[in-house]
């Protein structure tokens, strides 16, 4: 049954992941065929008041050379090679799996949901709670009181 779920949560994916790749396509196009869209190959006006300014107009009087393929570096001769690589993922997942499976014990569910209260219940009983008697609060009272007949006011800032 979750595999079902699954599969139509997919599915309802590809179909939000295509029609968004879709709306994406057509807002291009139309901003490509705007008339009042700007072309890529005509060279956009300085902006004279630039404090670059004149640094890009001096780079576009003198342009540099294209990049060739002899400019690309060397591959780094400590790469690993594809077998290498290889081996690090499926350790990697060995790892993750691993990790699972000492984990499940201790994931939580929604069974037994009964028992899970009567334990909550028989954690939370401390012994003699009760509500306080008539002569509890009587005392409790006096105790106030009798702090209150005590107490000082606080020094007058100078």
């Amino acid at each position: 049954m979750n595999g079902q779920a699954r599969d139509l949560l997919l599915r309802r994916k590809v179909m939000v992941s295509r029609a968004a790749m879709l709306a994406l396509g057509a807002a291009s196009l139309a901003a490509c065929a705007a008339p009042g869209a700007r072309s890529p190959f005509v060279q956009a006006p300085i902006n004279k008041t630039s404090p670059a300014a004149e640094q890009i107009e001096a780079v576009l009087a003198r342009p540099g050379g294209f990049p060739t393929f002899a400019s690309i570096p060397p591959s780094p001769a400590d790469a690993p090679d594809p077998a290498a690589i290889k081996a690090r993922v499926e350790d990697q997942q060995a790892e993750a799996l691993y990790t699972q499976r000492m984990t499940a014990p201790e994931t939580w569910t929604l069974r037994d949901s009964e028992g899970f209260a009567r334990q909550a219940r028989a954690d939370a009983a401390a012994g003699d709670i009760h509500p306080p008697t008539d002569a509890e609060i009587a005392e409790s009272e006096a105790f106030a009181k009798a702090m209150r007949a005590r107490a000082k006011p606080p020094p007058r800032p100078r």
